[in-house]
């Protein structure tokens, strides 16, 4: 089989004699730039195109105004019935689909993952058309397409059953990745991605929410989650689509300079009395450099954590505490907690009013605190903390921490507390360990 998925390959064909047929039945993959299409055009490169499942185009950057914008205007007479992954680099196009359907298909096109690479004048990717067929979809991955303001309208978006991974970086202008197609009343309307698994934006310095219409978006099996470099971004999630993250397995942010809170509250959520979100699977959750991050949610409700494993948090410098009470008591599976850094943090747990008895660690085995100057204690309440797995305890640079809770510990399996580099093997954690460490 013949597998035109190299440039050197192409270099070899486009070099052959004009007159020379080239016969290719089983090609599947093709490389190409402009120039090779004129000539498959012009009758002067003969490839069999029927089972071209893997097309790349790149280098159509000599495309003015009065040529063609949209990529499939190159392919007047080249038929490309079982095209299933386009990627499309370092061109000029202003728009991928155009809104009629190109005279040579004569059917939907069924591309399942779609690569937009470079492209600095696209300014449309042209999803909502009918014939394109966007519930095939499963993979969107955008970078470096600088005009480019919005992914695809809301009427799209529902169209999008297959699409599994959506990842863009790098777009200079993208405000949203959502966009109402016409405005509506209908504040009740749900737009699902329902086999989203994985979200990845990077350095996309424009974009202040995933979508700022009306509808709800619900993302039942979102998997993973990483953002980094959205300086606009104030939040991640509305309250009504966090409630459905049931999926959501690891979390990482970093570099978002506006970043406040995790979860967005409402004004008509508090009234609701609505008082629990449950990340039923996450697992992971990592923050970084996140300067104005206050807490995960700024509402009355509660957030739950049942299984999540690590927790890393670092340069979070208006972040006060990390953990409600109540949200410490779903910590049933956490065996690892890092944080550094941290200017303005006081207090790991946050004693509340109506606190019970006692507040149980079953897994806890790793504790480390860093470089934190405000950190006064690990739990600002008087319930009995319980740690019931072995346990190391690291604390360097947290110079006003004179005690680790206000409550008594329950230790038995501890193994080591460590002090600002000094090891200390003592039976209680509570009240006197930095007098016996320091």
């Amino acid at each position: 089989m013949l597998s035109c998925d190299d440039d050197r390959v192409l270099s070899f064909l486009l070099s052959l004699n004009p007159m020379e047929q080239v016969v290719t039945p089983h090609l599947e993959g093709l490389s190409i730039d402009k120039e090779g299409v004129m000539m498959l055009e012009k009758g002067l490169l003969h490839l069999d195109l029927q089972n071209i499942k893997y097309l790349t185009l790149q280098g159509f950057n000599d495309i003015h105004d009065s040529d063609a914008a949209s990529v499939f205007d190159f392919f007047p007479k080249v038929p490309l019935p079982n095209l299933l992954m386009l990627v499309v680099v370092d061109s000029a196009f202003k728009e991928i689909f155009p809104s009629k359907m190109p005279e040579i298909l004569h059917s939907q096109l069924l591309v399942r993952a779609l690569e937009l690479r470079n492209l600095h004048k696209l300014e449309s990717i042209g999803l909502q058309h009918t014939w394109v067929a966007s519930s095939n979809l499963a993979s969107l991955k955008v970078e470096g397409c600088a005009s480019l303001k919005y992914l695809f309208t809301s009427s799209a978006a529902k169209c999008l059953v297959q699409l599994q991974q959506l990842q863009v970086s790098n777009c200079e202008a993208l405000e949203s990745l959502m966009v109402d197609y016409q405005p509506h009343d209908d504040d009740h309307d749900v737009i699902i991605f329902k086999k989203l698994k994985k979200l990845s934006l990077s350095q996309i310095p424009k974009l202040e929410s995933f979508y700022k219409g009306k509808s709800t978006l619900n993302f039942p099996s979102l998997k993973e989650v990483e953002v980094t470099e959205c300086n606009r971004l104030e939040y991640l999630f509305t309250f009504s689509t966090a409630k459905c993250l049931q999926s959501l397995h690891e979390m990482k942010i970093s570099k978002c300079e506006s970043l406040e809170t995790l979860v967005l509250a409402t004004q008509e959520v508090d009234k609701s009395h609505e008082d629990l979100i449950t990340f039923s699977d996450l697992e992971n959750l990592s923050f970084s450099q996140l300067p104005k991050l206050e807490s995960f949610y700024k509402g009355n409700s509660t957030l739950n954590f049942p299984s999540l494993k690590e927790v890393e948090v670092t340069e979070c410098n208006r972040l006060e505490y990390m953990f409600t009470f109540s949200t410490a008591k779903s910590l049933h599976k956490l065996w690892y907690m890092k944080i550094s850094k941290c200017e303005s943090l006081k207090t790991v747990v946050l004693a509340e009013a109506d606190e019970p008895h006692e507040l149980t660690f079953s897994k806890l085995w790793k504790l480390s605190l860093s470089e934190s100057p405000k950190l006064g204690s690990f739990f600002t309440g008087k319930s009995t903390l319980k740690f019931q797995a072995y346990l190391y305890i690291e604390i360097s640079q947290c110079k006003i921490m004179k005690t680790f809770s206000h409550g008594d510990v329950e230790a038995p399996k501890l193994q080591m507390v460590k002090i600002d580099g000094a090891s200390c093997w003592i039976d209680n954690v509570g009240k006197h360990i930095f007098c016996s460490c320091r």
